[in-house]
């Protein structure tokens, strides 16, 4: 997960590098949608960890 976290921020990073946006603003969607992701991966995560052994 913190692999995943810093692969996220470099992204950012780079994007903000080549495009340059006007605002910081542009970063509220993908913490938003990197938010949602975590909580669904964690679910799904805890879920098949709860599962019982065949």
């Amino acid at each position: 997960m913190a692999a995943k976290m810093l692969i996220c921020l470099f992204l950012v990073w780079l994007y903000q590098i080549f495009m340059s946006p006007q605002s910081k603003l542009f970063i509220i969607p993908f913490f938003i949608t990197y938010f949602i992701f975590t909580l669904f991966e964690s679910y799904v995560l805890i879920k098949l960890g709860r599962m019982e052994d065949f």
